[in-house]
């Protein structure tokens, strides 16, 4: 009988152990490969969601860029239109002080011509060198992103537009008086507007784009 009675007892703390160790195994929660796996899936959400708002920041500010320039070249145009020396005065300054300039390009003081994009580039309205009194006007943008350019570009079109330089390189010329003040355009030969002759020359990092105006 007292051998039936300790291996009973023997059973009952078995089984006790046994339950306790599956409660504490229960509740020691996630294994650290566990918790590497959902750090994971929140950077891979993390960094998908910050892109797709960097696409669509990309795509906003190149429209609102694109209006911009619109608007200033035809501002710079109605108020030169009728000065007989055409576009020989034009000039930062001067657009400023005239209320051309956007709200969306920053300056500290008309008096100093010292005017600014959202990306702390400077923007730049000069007459036309090619000719006096000068055909056309150019206005130079600064600083602004590879993917920013591109868009504003495909946004504006070149209606109006003589020449089109992007870090140095021509992606558009009308191959007529004007167009080779958007450095590397020429004045004689046109050159058709090339999507992959844009994204060459935008490159990886921030850049500058000049484009050429005419009446």
């Amino acid at each position: 009988i007292l051998f039936y009675i300790l291996t009973f007892k023997r059973n009952i703390l078995f089984m006790k152990k046994n339950y306790l160790n599956k409660n504490i195994k229960k509740n020691q929660g996630y294994s650290l490969i566990e918790i590497l796996i959902v750090f994971v899936i929140i950077g891979v959400a993390l960094a998908g969601a910050f892109a797709l708002y960097s696409k669509n920041a990309d795509t906003t500010n190149a429209k609102t860029m694109a209006s911009d320039l619109q608007a200033v070249s035809s501002g710079v145009r109605s108020a030169w239109a009728q000065d007989e020396n055409l576009f020989a005065t034009v000039e930062t300054k001067k657009a400023c002080q005239l209320g051309i300039l956007t709200s969306n390009m920053v300056w500290s003081n008309c008096a100093n011509g010292m005017v600014y994009n959202k990306y702390n580039g400077w923007v730049t309205i000069a007459a036309g060198n090619t000719s006096y009194p000068p055909a056309n006007f150019t206005i130079d943008e600064e600083k602004v992103p590879p993917a920013v350019i591109v868009k504003t570009i495909n946004q504006m079109g070149i209606d109006g537009v003589l020449g089109i330089t992007v870090n140095g390189i021509c992606v558009y010329s009308s191959g007529t008086i004007g167009s080779d003040d958007a450095d590397g355009c020429s004045n004689q030969t046109a050159q058709g507007f090339s999507a992959a002759e844009l994204s060459r020359a935008v490159g990886t990092a921030p850049g500058s784009f000049k484009i050429s105006y005419g009446m």
